[in-house]
C-alpha cells in the first residue's frame, strides 16, 4: 500500500482492550491505518494515542454505525 493510500484507511477493531484486539490496533497503526476502537469500558483500555475510541456492545446498533463512519 502507498503512502497515499494509507491517509485514507481506516479500520474499527472490536473487542480491542483485550490481548489480541491490543497487538492488533498497533499493528494497523505501524502500517498507517486511522484506527478507531470499539470497547465495553473505556477504562480497560491503555492504547489511546492516535485511535478514537467508542463505548458501547457491538449489539447496539447505533454505537456501530458511529463507529464506522467515523
Amino acid at each position: 500500500m502507498s503512502e497515499r493510500q494509507k491517509i485514507f484507511v481506516s479500520a474499527l477493531v472490536t473487542g480491542a482492550s483485550g490481548f489480541i484486539g491490543q497487538h492488533l490496533v498497533q499493528k494497523l497503526q505501524s502500517q498507517g491505518f486511522n484506527v478507531n476502537v470499539l470497547v465495553r469500558n473505556r477504562e480497560k483500555y491503555k492504547i489511546t494515542s492516535n485511535i478514537n475510541i467508542f463505548e458501547g456492545d457491538i449489539l447496539n446498533e447505533d454505537v456501530v454505525r458511529n463507529a464506522v463512519s467515523n
